[in-house]
């Protein structure tokens, strides 16, 4: 039976070594799937954030429709909100509130997809546009509908300066 025992030993290792490997392969596989669905999760947190962007801040088309359709989100911004003075400026992609990349760096750089890029005029005090006029005109048309639309008449007070050709 003493002969036997080198060859017990080699067949236990053996085995030994089999379990440990479809533990590991069970391992991996876990932690693959966990990755997915993490990755994933991720992705839906991000997708609800552009959403919500999205619905917070309408662009110039938006908040004509508003206008047209008086839609309840008319002037729809109070003094006492925490977006009044908030305008649109335009479509953007911006950096997402939800970083991942502490935890998982091969998600990507958090970005959303063109979303509105909204600036407060109560943080900036005015808003200069420049560019070639028919754009200039385009820009500050868009912007003045955005803010008559999500503001109250009462609530807003509109100053522009612009040269005589610039009419």
């Amino acid at each position: 039976l003493s002969a036997l025992a080198p060859l017990i030993f080699a067949v236990d290792a053996r085995r030994q070594r089999s379990r440990e490997r479809r533990s590991s392969d069970a391992a991996l596989a876990e932690h693959a799937e966990e990755r997915l669905a993490f990755a994933q999760s991720v992705h839906d947190v991000r997708h609800a954030e552009q959403v919500q962007r999205r619905a917070e801040g309408p662009t110039g088309g938006m908040a004509v429709a508003h206008c047209l359709l008086w839609s309840r989100r008319l002037w729809e911004r109070r003094p006492e909100d925490d977006d009044f003075g908030a305008v649109t400026l335009g479509l953007a992609d911006v950096a997402s509130g939800i970083d991942a990349d502490d935890i998982h760096p091969l998600l990507g750089a958090p970005k959303l997809s063109t979303v509105p890029l909204t600036t407060s005029l109560l943080q900036t005090g005015a808003l200069l546009v420049r560019g070639p006029a028919k754009r200039r005109r385009a820009v500050t048309t868009s912007l003045l509908i955005g803010l008559c639309a999500s503001h109250a008449p009462s609530d807003l007070g509109i100053c522009i300066l612009t040269s005589p050709e610039g009419r």
